[in-house]
């Protein structure tokens, strides 16, 4: 099955240099290669150019390449890791997208992180009831953005406007100290699983009178939608996925 990979920006001045119409730059660890021709490399005023791309498969085996549905940020500073996923960078409309979190500790020995609350998106959460006790959240915007151009954007409302039933919140949290290796640490006295999973389909939209109970939900509609990952330490990583049209 051809999988369809996103490059850097940037690559196509990084493709193998060719004296003739054609290019191409392998990826050894994946075992596959972007091609890129041209049918003519000189053209007259008003004559148009073909430009084909394709991706290939050198390999004398099948080979199952898999779709960039992962991101992390390592903090080797405080010796921790931010992970991000999506299970699918594709869906149909209707589709439910699970969203995995989590921060671990990259260091062989226990690691007490002192508390930052240094958010570099503000709204991160991992439900209605916010983060929860952990130092970890995400959003969901509708288009296609970085990290550099999120801060004025609105996330969408992932959670039905209302009043919930939530877990036991602390008022303060001086630090969180991972067991080696592990994404399980001490908060306060208590251990928590510094991680979490969530399914969406849509967002809900209030109307201009905030009533609760006349908000409605609507499914994610075709287009670009971007994940953001982010901690209290101001570590933020994004993924994209597409809804496509019915």
């Amino acid at each position: 099955m051809a999988v369809s990979l996103a490059y850097p920006m940037g690559l196509l001045s990084q493709l193998t240099a060719s004296h003739y119409n054609t290019a191409s730059d392998s990826n050894p660890a994946s075992g596959i290669r972007l091609d890129l021709s041209a049918n003519s490399i000189s053209l007259k005023p008003g004559e148009k150019i073909a430009i084909t791309t394709g991706e290939n498969d050198f390999r004398l085996f099948p080979n199952e390449v898999r779709a960039n549905n992962t991101a992390s940020d390592s903090n080797s500073g405080l010796g921790i890791r931010l992970d991000l996923s999506v299970n699918s960078t594709s869906l149909k409309p209707g589709d439910k997208i699970t969203i995995t979190i989590s921060e671990s500790n990259l260091r062989l020995v226990p690691n007490e992180v002192r508390a930052a609350s240094a958010w570099k998106l503000q709204g991160l959460s991992l439900g209605p009831c916010g983060t929860v006790n952990r130092p970890i959240g995400f959003a969901i915007f509708k288009g296609n953005y970085t990290r550099e151009n999120l801060s004025a954007k609105h996330p969408l409302q992932l959670y039905q406007p209302g009043a919930y039933f939530c877990p036991m919140i602390l008022s303060r949290i001086n630090s969180y100290v991972f067991e080696p290796l592990s994404n399980l640490a001490d908060v306060e006295g208590f251990k928590l699983q510094i991680e979490d999973q969530t399914q969406v389909a849509g967002a809900w939209c209030e109307p201009i009178l905030p009533f609760p109970g006349l908000a409605t939900f609507h499914p994610f509609s075709p287009g670009v939608y971007t994940v953001v990952g982010g901690d209290e330490w101001g570590d933020l990583i994004v993924l994209h996925f597409t809804v496509s049209s019915p």
